[in-house]
């Protein structure tokens, strides 16, 4: 006769999360609805490596009825900075079956940084342009720019955590800053945090800002003879083209060089029928099919 093995399942509430040198996350171990298992659970649970961390299971560390779950409170108490993996491990009565997750804690202080603009970028007075910064642990954030290499600011905007991208973890966020008709080039993006002026950052080298010029076009040199089916312009400095042929090109420097692909040798797609193409931003493009009319969205890593 085979044996049926006993066993239960145990899941986590929190798989990862960010944590300040001094804060708690709670946490729920689950265990669900098992067969064949009549037994108890005990659980603990392991800092890797070792830090400044109080683990507390509150309401007991056994469970004896399922389905059933137990509360567990992640204290970090003054934990240095980096990256920390919290192990939950399940153990029945005789110290199996076992079961272990983890949960990854990145420590870390509150944070700023400038994506873009972060130097040598043309910006054109009366457009829109989307300042894109990383942020944590910042209730309202402040944006300021200077025309000046820094020596003065002027305030652009105050904003609280409503800002496209916002998460408590460090993610991406946005503004989207209209040009004001402060022509220079010694320009720069400052973000910090308004309740402590010492976290900051400031973009890496000075952008530009120029009179809006007047439409029109400029001959450019692609080393190809194909036909350009269609234009997609990302900023001053990145444009994607579309040939008929199938090949692709993307320039990163405002059309002083191009870069070529042939779309059919990419992500194995044939896609020689494209119809046209829409640049999304610096590797990603999407193309547009005559054949099958659909869109296919391809990275382009290999630029």
């Amino acid at each position: 006769m085979k044996k049926i093995r006993e066993g239960f399942g145990m899941t986590l509430s929190e798989i990862a999360d960010t944590l300040k040198p001094t804060d708690t996350l709670d946490v729920n171990v689950n265990i669900p609805s098992v067969k064949l298992y009549d037994k108890s659970v005990e659980f603990l649970a392991e800092v890797i490596p070792a830090g400044s961390f109080i683990l507390e299971f509150p309401g007991g560390t056994t469970i004896n009825t399922f389905p059933n779950s137990i509360p567990l409170k992640i204290i970090s108490n003054n934990a240095l900075t980096g990256d920390y993996v919290i192990r939950v491990v399940g153990k029945g009565p005789n110290g199996t079956p076992v079961h272990n997750r983890d949960i990854e804690i990145l420590v870390t202080n509150s944070f700023a940084n400038v994506l873009q603009p972060n130097g040598e970028e043309i910006l054109y007075v009366g457009t829109l342009y989307p300042i894109k910064f990383e942020k944590i642990f910042i209730d309202t954030i402040k944006i300021d720019y200077s025309t000046d290499n820094g020596n003065t600011w002027i305030e652009i905007s105050e904003q609280s955590s409503n800002l496209e991208g916002d998460s408590p973890s460090l993610s991406v966020s946005q503004f989207d800053w209209i040009i004001p008709n402060t022509v220079s080039t010694d320009c720069l993006i400052r973000i910090s945090d308004k309740s402590d002026p010492s976290i900051f950052d400031i973009s890496n080298a000075t952008f530009s800002i120029e009179p809006t010029p007047f439409a029109g076009w400029r001959e450019q040199t692609s080393g190809l003879n194909s036909n350009i089916l269609c234009v997609s312009i990302i900023d001053t400095l990145i444009v994607w083209a579309g040939a008929k042929d199938g090949k692709v090109l993307r320039t990163t420097d405002g059309g002083n060089t191009w870069n070529v692909k042939i779309a059919d040798t990419l992500g194995g797609k044939t896609i020689k029928d494209m119809a046209s193409y829409r640049g999304i931003d610096l590797i990603l493009a999407q193309c547009y099919s005559l054949r099958t009319m659909r869109e296919l969205a391809l990275n382009f890593p290999a630029f």
